[in-house]
């Protein structure tokens, strides 16, 4: 186990060199834009203002010197500092991440919390009506995107209940970090917030999940080894739960480990309509605004971010499944 999970540390640092490393070329291909971008706002000849935005950003010097002081300051934390707030990225983004964090975890939490018991229920029964009536459920909440869901969700909510969200008035669940953003606390109306973005993103990750998992039980159960737990008398009940469930969560996993990988990068459409100070908006407007640190920055993040979820994953594999470690 120890030479397994050597061997995939060594992948993902690599990975990470490599995604750094294209990030870095990405602004010296295209130094134009960098610099137009660098010098907005700045009073006086724009001539002098490339001339300094060249210097501060270190273009003006040979390129191994310039990799070298990007890839020291990643390994300080340093991401440079955003060309339209003029504020550091890696300061920007601790305020953001926050949020977006808080979100994406409660969506995975509705999702696993209603698409495996759904998934088990279908395979278990199937070919019957709560199978049916399910998967075409599945089927709706997959086709339907987020953001009309979202619309139909605050219209309904508004004309029939009477409430809708406190969407302008966002407000911190806890003072502990990464939690803690320069907004005021108040987890009653966090929550209030947060309730229908996390549950109309979780529930489209719910209906994946629901089908994957519905496959692979339908494989599973057909085992011998199924077959023949349940020759023996044990009860139904323990074997799905026992012996099939575990072996048919290896897809689970993946789906899991994809949507704590899309925590770092937030919900764009969801925060953009429930007014959520997110990474997803902040990421946006880096491109809307040529802000190049803050897209490189942003980058970086959910690269690591990726690779640290898919060496948990793997680890998770090779925990259910010991021949994953083998291989």
């Amino acid at each position: 186990m120890g030479r397994y999970i050597l061997a995939r540390l060594l992948l993902n640092l690599l990975v990470l060199l490599a995604v750094a490393s294209l990030v870095f070329l990405a602004l010296r291909l295209s130094p134009g834009g960098a610099l137009e971008a660098a010098s907005q706002g700045v009073q006086g000849d724009l001539e002098q203002a490339r001339q300094a935005a060249r210097r501060s950003l270190g273009l003006d010097r040979p390129l191994w010197e310039q990799y070298w002081d990007y890839m020291s300051g990643l390994a300080r934390g340093e991401l440079g500092d955003s060309f339209r707030t003029r504020s550091p990225v890696a300061q920007e983004i601790r305020e953001r991440i926050g949020p977006s964090l808080e979100l994406g975890l409660l969506q995975l939490a509705v999702a696993l919390l209603v698409g495996v018991p759904l998934g088990v229920v279908t395979a278990v029964r199937r070919d019957t009506w709560p199978d049916y009536v399910l998967r075409v459920t599945a089927v709706l909440f997959l086709g339907v995107p987020s953001f009309v869901l979202a619309i139909f969700v605050l219209l309904f909510s508004a004309r029939y209940l009477g409430w809708t969200p406190p969407i302008t008035t966002y407000r911190d669940l806890a003072p502990l970090p990464p939690f803690d953003t320069p907004a005021p606390e108040d987890p009653w109306l966090n929550l209030q917030v947060m309730a229908l973005p996390a549950l109309i993103g979780g529930l489209g990750t719910a209906a994946i999940v629901m089908r994957f998992l519905r496959a692979q039980m339908l494989e599973v159960l057909r085992q011998d080894y199924v077959r023949m737990a349940l020759a023996k008398g044990l009860p139904g009940r323990l074997v799905v739960l026992r012996h099939a469930l575990r072996n048919a969560l290896l897809p689970v996993l993946t789906l899991a480990g994809l949507a704590l990988g899309t925590l770092a990068a937030g919900n764009v459409v969801l925060e953009s309509i429930f007014l959520i100070p997110g990474l997803g908006l902040y990421a946006v407007n880096g491109v809307r605004q040529n802000d190049f640190p803050v897209v490189q920055g942003m980058t970086v993040l959910v690269a690591s971010f990726l690779v640290f979820v898919n060496l948990l994953t793997d680890l998770a594999y090779a925990w259910l499944d010991p021949r994953v470690r083998y291989a």
